[in-house]
This record gives structure tokens, sequence and C-alpha cells, in this order.
């Protein structure tokens, strides 16, 4: 009886013991961080390694920050603690019991290992990999901004599909019937959702044909503005009157596209008309020196002006000049200054800009056929 109250005795110190030391492990744990994290940046700011050290910080891979590097440090840490206190307590016998049961159960726990380490890879992975497409988006200008995002998204839609079949792999699931599930709900949601599959292919088709990028001034289906944003699924414009519209790619695809920034400059056409008599070589000579004057006009380009029809009222006339700078406004500006220079300039030669005339004859229809005869004696 004594024997047994001295060992139920001993075991409680141990365990007394073990307990202690274990609240001193998980107290020092983080002090133990903290100080190798503090006593780290005092030695490289002490021996001026500060400079050096973000100079080779830059050479690091993108989606590698420092906090991830003290985050590993702290789970290393973290990590070398725990195996401690389980080689302290391994010697219980209840700890024995669970060490036991959990070697019984290695194979499933080693799966659910597993798994949770590809789904952690698949993650950051897919991270990694939009961090690195931006990062190579800002050094290189030939990747476009709607370019990167379909780049990345099907990148990262790879991965994860990766990431998916590994861990049915892991579990021994027959991929291949998953696989043939898949295909068949596919072709399901396919036809079900048809204009959006056919949108996702158009702006594949955009991604690589580009017709037009990010910030470009375009005029698709009847619409016109600048394009704000470019997606797999639609295309984004902003019109000049502040409107957000928005369009989708496989419109865009059937529809005749005009880029206005493709080119640095821009024509513009003016249709009037001069009265017939009007001597169009002077009109042509004037209207092309007032459009010449127009402040927009571009200086490296000549007006053209030239007669283009006979209309009903007068001769109708085109004249076309070109601006510099390819904006929605800027348009709108040039061509009403246009219209009060040509207008003005006409006025200067007293020629004028007809308006649509009609002749209406009044009384008998016989009367007007037939004048009346005057008398001999008359």
């Amino acid at each position: 009886m004594l024997s047994v109250a001295q060992s139920m005795g001993q075991q409680l110190l141990t365990t007394g013991a073990l307990l202690l030391v274990t609240v001193g492990v998980v107290w020092a744990t983080p002090l133990l961080i903290e100080a190798v994290v503090d006593l780290v940046v005092a030695l490289l700011e002490r021996q001026g390694w500060a400079e050096r050290a973000e100079t080779i910080w830059s050479y690091t891979p993108p989606g590698v920050s420092l906090v991830g590097i003290v985050y590993s440090l702290q789970a290393a840490t973290i990590t070398l603690a725990t195996l401690f206190l389980f080689s302290i307590w391994s010697g219980l016998p209840f700890v024995r019991d669970l060490v036991s049961l959990l070697v019984s159960s290695l194979p499933g726990l080693a799966r659910l290992l597993l798994t949770g380490v590809v789904l952690a890879s698949t993650y950051t992975a897919t991270s990694y990999i939009g961090d690195s497409i931006y990062g190579l988006s800002e050094q290189e200008t030939y990747l476009e901004e709607h370019t990167r995002e379909i780049v990345t998204r099907t990148a990262q839609i790879v991965v994860i599909l990766g990431g998916v079949l590994t861990v049915l792999s892991l579990w021994k699931v027959n991929v291949g019937n998953v696989l043939i599930g898949a295909g068949m709900l596919s072709i399901l949601i396919g036809f079900a959702a048809r204009e959006t599959f056919s949108s996702v292919v158009a702006g594949f088709v955009l991604m690589f044909s580009r017709p037009f990028e990010v910030g470009d001034w375009i005029a698709v289906s009847g619409k016109e503005g600048r394009v704000t944003d470019v997606t797999i699924v639609h295309t984004r414009l902003r019109t000049p009157e502040a409107e957000i519209i928005v369009i989708p790619n496989d419109i865009i695809g059937q529809s005749e596209v005009v880029n206005y920034t493709e080119e640095e400059k821009l024509c513009l056409t003016l249709d009037f008309s001069v009265e017939y008599g009007a001597d169009l070589d002077a009109v042509e000579e004037t209207v092309q020196d007032a459009l010449g004057d127009v402040e927009l006009h571009s200086e490296g380009s000549t007006p053209e002006v030239f007669p283009e029809d006979f209309g009903d009222s007068g001769i109708q006339l085109e004249a076309r000049f070109w601006i510099d700078e390819v904006h929605p406004r800027l348009r709108w500006r040039a061509r009403a200054e246009a219209i009060q220079a040509i207008q003005d300039a006409l006025g200067n030669i007293d020629v004028t800009i007809p308006y649509p005339q009609r002749t209406i004859h009044a009384g008998n229809e016989d009367d007007q056929a037939v004048a009346p005869t005057p008398n001999p004696g008359d």
C-alpha cells in the first residue's frame, strides 16, 4: 500500500515537473523568437549591413517577403519547441498509448498531411504566379493589363486543377471517372451558358489578336469610348459623358472595331455646300487656309478641300484636316472650331452657304402654258 502511494506520488511529482517545464517552454518560445530577431537587426545595423541587406533583398524572387521569412522562422522555432516537449512527455504511459494509436492510423494521417501540403502548395503557387506576372508586366511594356489578367487567371486555373487531381489521386479516387463526369457536366453547362462560353473564347482571341489595349479610344457596336478594362468575359468602355458601357467579348469579336488610338493622328471630315456660281478655286483655297489656322490642326499636314457632288441647292464639298491628339473631347472641339472657321472664311469672300430651296408657281396651269396673244391694233 505504501509502495503504491509512493509510486502515485512520484508520478504526480513527475507530471507536475513536466507541466512546469511545458509552461516555461511555451512562455519562453515567443520571447526567444523576438530576442533573436532584435539581435539580428541590431547586428546588421551595427555592422553597416542594412544597405547590403536591402541590395540582396532586391534580388529575391516575387512572392517572397520578409514577413514570410519571419513567419517561417517562428514556425521552425515552434516546431522545435513542440518536439522538445514531446520528447520529455514520451516517457509517460498515456503518451506512449497515444503514440501507438497515431502509428496505427499513420496511413490516413499521412494522406491528410500530404493533402494539406498539396493544398498549401497550390495556394502558394497561385499567389506566386500572380506576383511574378505582375512584376513582369511592370518591367515589360508588351504585357498589357488585360493580357496580364488573362494569363494570370489561366495559369492559376491550371495549377488549381493540377492540385485537385493530385488530391484525388492521393485518396485513390478514379480520376478517369471524375473527368468523364466533369466532361458531361461541362457539356450541360455549355448548352445552358453558351453565350458566356463564347465570350470567354472571344476573350482569349482578343488576348492574342490585341485589336486594342486598355486606354485606347475605340468605337464598336455603335458605342464609343475609352477602354478601361478587358476581362475574359467582357470589355468596359468609358464614354466622354462618363458613362460605363459593358460589352460582351463575343459581340466585339463579331463587330467592326475602330481604334482611333492606333495612329498618332486623327482625320476629321466636314461636308458643306456653296451656292451655284461660286468660284470653287477661291472657295477651296480660302477653306484650306481657314482650317490651317485651327488651333488643334496638325502642323505636319495640309488640309484638303475638294468638290464632291451636285446638291439640290448648291455644290457639295468635303473638307479634311488632321489633329495630333487623339481624344474624343478634342475631336469635338476641333470640329466646332473648323465649322466656325469655314463659315467665317466663306463670309469674307461673299460666298453663301445655301439652304434647301423650292420654286413654287401660283396660278392656273393652262394660263401658264398658253400666253395671251395681243391684238394687232393694240
